[in-house]
C-alpha cells in the first residue's frame, strides 16, 4: 500500500518536474497551434486518449517485471491482464479497457507531448494532461462517464521568453450503453471552463458542445475514433477535435498503437486552421508495487500545421488504473 501511494505521488509530480525551468514551473496539456506574432497564438484544449490543440486564435490560446516475484495483488493483476489470451483477446481485458476511452474503468491518465521545430526559433514546447476519468453506474443499461482535462501549457513566445500555466479545462461527459457488445458508442456535452492563469494561455471564455466516441472492441483489436465540437460564449472561437485510434493487443500485456488528433478552429483563416499530428507508438499494460499501469510512447510528424507550427511530437503517457 505504501509503494502505491509513493508512487501515485511520484507520477502526479512527473509532469511538473520534467516541465521545470530556469524561470518557473514549466507545463502544459495536449497539442497548441503556436503563431510567430506578437503574442503566439495557441489552440483550446481537449483530448480523451490524447492530445488537445484546435488552431491558433487571437489570445495565445491556444522496466520489465519478473512474473515469478509478484505478490498476491500483482497475481491477481497478470490474471486480468492475461484472460482473454487464450481466447485470442490479445492484451487481456484490462489493457482494452485501458484503451477504450469510455469503459467503466476508474483511470488516471498523465500525459506528456513534447513539440519540436516550434516558432519562433525552432523551439521547442511541453504540454501535459492530467485528466481523470470516473465512470458512475445510471441504472442496469446506461453508465455516465465523466473526464475531466487540466492542461499544463509551457510554450515559446519569443526567443527568450516563454509562457507557462494552467490552460482552460475541458469537462467531457459520455452516456453510454453498459452492454453494447463489440460495438461501444457514447455521447454526451462538453464544457470549457476559462481557467487559464495567462491570457496568452487560454480563450478566456466558458464554451459548450457535443463530444461522441464509437469504438470497435474485437479480441485484440480496439479501434475507432472520438470527435468533439465546442462553441465559444463569445462567438470567436469554434475548437474541434477528431482523433482516430487503432491498438493491437500483443501477449502479456504489449500494444501497439495508431492514432492521431486532426485539431481545428472553425473562426482562423483556412492557412491555420488546422492542426494534425499522427504516428505509431508502443505499450504496455503491468503493474508497479501492486498498481496497475498503461504505459505508452508515440513519435508522430504532424501532417498539417498552422504557421510557425511544430514539425513533429513525442508522447509518453503513463495512466494508473484502478480496476474493480
Amino acid at each position: 500500500m505504501l509503494g502505491r501511494v509513493l508512487l501515485l505521488l511520484l507520477l502526479t509530480l512527473c509532469p511538473f518536474l520534467a516541465a521545470r525551468g530556469d524561470d518557473g514551473w514549466l507545463a502544459a496539456d495536449q497539442l497548441i497551434s503556436l503563431q510567430p506574432s506578437d503574442r503566439a497564438d495557441i489552440a483550446s484544449p481537449v483530448s480523451s486518449l490524447g492530445a488537445f490543440d484546435p488552431a491558433p486564435r487571437r489570445p495565445l490560446i491556444t522496466s520489465h517485471l519478473d512474473w515469478r516475484h509478484l505478490d498476491s495483488d500483482e497475481t491477481s493483476l497478470l490474471t486480468l491482464v492475461q484472460q482473454g489470451e487464450a481466447s485470442g483477446g490479445g492484451g487481456g481485458d484490462l489493457a482494452s479497457k485501458s484503451q477504450n476511452p469510455i469503459s467503466d474503468l476508474v483511470s488516471l491518465p498523465l500525459q506528456n507531448n513534447w513539440d519540436f521545430g516550434v516558432s519562433p526559433g525552432n523551439g521547442s514546447r511541453y504540454i501535459g494532461n492530467l485528466q481523470p476519468v470516473v465512470p458512475v453506474k445510471l441504472n442496469e443499461d446506461w453508465n455516465l462517464i465523466n473526464r475531466v482535462i487540466v492542461p499544463f501549457v509551457n510554450v515559446p513566445i519569443t526567443p527568450e521568453a516563454q509562457a507557462h500555466g494552467i490552460g482552460d479545462m475541458v469537462g467531457q461527459f459520455y452516456f453510454s450503453p453498459r452492454n453494447s457488445g463489440k460495438l461501444i458508442w457514447g455521447v454526451g456535452p462538453a464544457v470549457m471552463f476559462p481557467t487559464a492563469s495567462d491570457p496568452v494561455l487560454g480563450f478566456g471564455q466558458w464554451g459548450a458542445g457535443l463530444n461522441a466516441v464509437a469504438l470497435l472492441s474485437d479480441g485484440p483489436i480496439v479501434a475507432g475514433a472520438l470527435i468533439y465540437q465546442i462553441w465559444g460564449v463569445e462567438g470567436n472561437t469554434k475548437p474541434f477535435l477528431f482523433q482516430p485510434f487503432f491498438n493491437y493487443n500483443l501477449p502479456e500485456g504489449w500494444f501497439i498503437n495508431v492514432s492521431g488528433e486532426a485539431n481545428a478552429d472553425w473562426e482562423q483563416a483556412s492557412r491555420n486552421r488546422w492542426s494534425f499530428p499522427l504516428g505509431a507508438g508502443v505499450g504496455r499494460v503491468f503493474p508497479v508495487f501492486g498498481q496497475p499501469m498503461n504505459v505508452m510512447c508515440r513519435f508522430a510528424p504532424y501532417l498539417e500545421k498552422p504557421t510557425g507550427g511544430p514539425d513533429w511530437q513525442f508522447r509518453f503517457n503513463v495512466t494508473l488504473l484502478f480496476p474493480k
